[in-house]
């Protein structure tokens, strides 16, 4: 994340502290190779995947030049960065940067709670460009999920949002995939296993939202996703989460038996992409659906 304070370097070789203001982030984008390196799988020598950074960087920029306006990518980049300019010559850019939309990104990270569309990016299909949104009021199975998500690396250019685990009611876990990669990790407490102390800290925008569809058992614990897709199927992607979310008889299992004679399966542990066997946070899980998948990044973000 940017900090207010940027260490920056001035005449003399003086090293010292200023204030600084960001007018801009512009991301040069060649058309060519672009929407290959950001549906791929292959791996940077840090460890990062080609699709992270060629995603992640167009996604955070106020201006996107593009070498030429190719269609398809074109669609890709209105949805992927909707607040951004878009442009297709260098001498536009100057311009582009002086009457940037009023909620440019500015250097501003998104907050995990918040909007997931923000920017209003068209949900109509475009060729083979569409946004699929997923939204739930239930669980996923982390076995089944781990299933599902194979369904979002293949022709999928960015899927990003909060999850809801079945082994893990404390915690909202945050996924994002670029291209053949992923990475799942905490998004923080749900409002609803907060106490009084922490909730004094809670933006009131997201008080506010999670009012709205706030549930009497389960509070604010829900799933939203949003998956750009170049290619897939969005009907496929939404059956496969579908699929991965508890069943009726589940929920009902689920609400019934939290006491130590339960079966338990172990919580995704905060951070990390694989399992940790901890007492901390378990929830019972049916019986014949207690197989715990090894929950490793196959193409892990670092």
């Amino acid at each position: 994340k940017l900090r207010d304070r940027i260490r920056v370097q001035v005449d003399g070789g003086l090293r010292t502290s200023r204030d600084v203001v960001i007018a801009g982030v512009v991301t040069c984008i060649e058309a060519t190779d672009w929407l290959t390196d950001a549906l791929g799988d292959d791996e940077l020598p840090d460890g990062r995947t080609v699709a992270q950074v060629a995603v992640g960087q167009a996604e955070f920029a106020d201006v996107l030049l593009v070498t030429h306006a190719e269609p398809v990518l074109l669609a890709v980049c209105r949805r992927l960065a909707p607040r951004a300019q878009l442009v297709t010559e260098p001498a536009m850019v100057d311009n582009a940067l002086r009457t940037l939309w009023p909620d440019a990104r500015l250097g501003r990270s998104d907050e995990p709670h918040g909007p997931l569309l923000a920017g209003q990016p068209s949900l109509k299909p475009e060729g083979p460009v569409q946004i699929v949104e997923f939204n739930a009021r239930r669980p996923f199975h982390p076995e089944r999920l781990h299933d599902a998500i194979d369904h979002l690396l293949d022709g999928v250019i960015r899927t990003r949002g909060r999850m809801w685990l079945a082994n893990n009611i404390i915690e909202a876990m945050w996924l994002e995939t670029a291209g053949g990669g992923w990475r799942a990790t905490s998004a923080g407490k749900w409002l609803a296993a907060m106490d009084t102390s922490e909730l004094a800290y809670v933006a009131p925008e997201r008080r506010a939202l999670a009012d709205v569809g706030w549930d009497r058992v389960h509070g604010d614990r829900h799933t939203a996703l949003t998956a750009l897709v170049c290619g897939a199927d969005p009907d496929e992607i939404f059956a496969a989460l579908s699929c991965a979310l508890l069943t009726d008889a589940e929920m009902d299992f689920l609400g019934r038996e939290r006491e130590a004679s339960s079966p338990w399966v172990p919580m995704i542990e905060a951070g990390t992409g694989g399992l940790n066997a901890t007492s901390k946070h378990w929830i019972p899980i049916v019986p014949d659906t207690t197989r715990v998948p090894d929950w490793e990044m196959e193409e892990p973000f670092r």
